[in-house]
C-alpha cells in the first residue's frame, strides 16, 4: 500500500468519523478547520486520485452528501498565512502540524501541497483561484441515489450508457483473465462483470487497496 493510498484512506475515515461522533451526540451540524490553502492541496490531490465528480463537497462551504449531518467550513475563504498572522496579532497559541520536509515527498498529496505553497510565495492568487475555478465546475451536479459505501460520495453510474469507470473496470477484467475465458466475456455479461467488480464503492475507492482490507 502506497503512502498515498494511506493518506487518502485516513482522510475518508476521519470525515466517516466526524459525521458518526455529531450522529451520537444529535448534532445536525460539523464546523471544520480548513482553509483555503488546505482546500486547494485537496482539491488537486482528489483530482489526481479520480474523484474529480466530488469537486462540489470538497471545495464548497456546505457539505451535504451525509443524510443526518452537514460538514460546514467557515473559514473556507481564510489562507493559512493569513489565519496564522492573525493568531499571531492575537496572541493565540495553537497546535500546528509539523511541516512537510521537502526531501520526504513519498506521497502525492505531499507533491502537491509542495507545488500549491511553492506557487503561491510567487504568485499570490494562486489558492483562490484554484478553488474558485473548481467551484464553477463542480455547479452543475446531477443527483444520484447511489452512493459510494465509504465517502458516500454520488456514485454517478447510468446504466443505459458505458461510462469511463466501468470500461476501466472491464479492461482490468479482461487483462487479468485467462485467454480462454476472455472469449466467455460476450457483451451481455459485461454488465454482470462490472457490478460484481464495483457493487459499493466509487472509482476511487476502489482503486484504494486500503479500503478493501477495512
Amino acid at each position: 500500500m502506497s503512502k498515498t493510498e494511506w493518506n487518502d484512506f485516513i482522510e475518508k475515515k476521519k470525515q466517516k468519523l466526524y459525521v458518526k461522533m455529531a450522529c451520537i451526540l444529535q448534532c445536525s451540524c460539523v464546523f471544520t478547520g480548513e482553509t483555503t490553502t488546505t482546500l486547494a492541496c485537496n482539491l488537486l490531490s482528489n483530482i489526481g486520485l479520480g474523484r474529480g465528480a466530488q469537486l462540489h463537497h470538497d471545495v464548497g462551504f456546505s457539505d451535504t452528501r451525509h443524510e443526518t449531518v452537514k460538514v460546514l467550513r467557515p473559514m473556507k475563504d481564510i489562507t493559512k498565512e493569513e489565519l496564522s498572522n492573525y493568531a499571531a496579532i492575537k496572541l493565540i497559541t495553537c497546535p500546528l502540524p509539523q511541516e512537510e520536509n521537502k526531501s520526504n515527498m513519498d506521497s502525492l498529496q505531499s507533491l502537491i501541497n509542495s507545488f500549491v505553497v511553492d506557487l503561491q510565495e510567487n504568485y499570490s492568487a494562486t489558492i483562490s483561484t484554484v478553488c474558485k475555478t473548481a467551484e464553477k465546475i463542480g455547479s452543475a451536479v446531477n443527483e444520484c441515489d447511489k452512493r459510494c459505501f465509504h465517502c458516500q460520495s454520488d456514485m454517478n453510474i447510468k446504466e443505459d450508457k458505458l461510462t469511463a469507470q466501468e470500461a476501466t473496470s472491464f479492461s482490468k477484467v479482461v487483462c487479468l483473465s485467462h485467454p480462454q475465458q476472455q472469449k466467455m466475456l460476450e457483451p451481455q455479461s459485461f454488465d454482470d462483470t462490472v457490478k460484481q467488480s464495483l457493487p459499493l464503492y466509487c472509482y476511487s475507492c476502489s482503486r484504494n487497496k486500503a479500503f478493501s482490507i477495512s
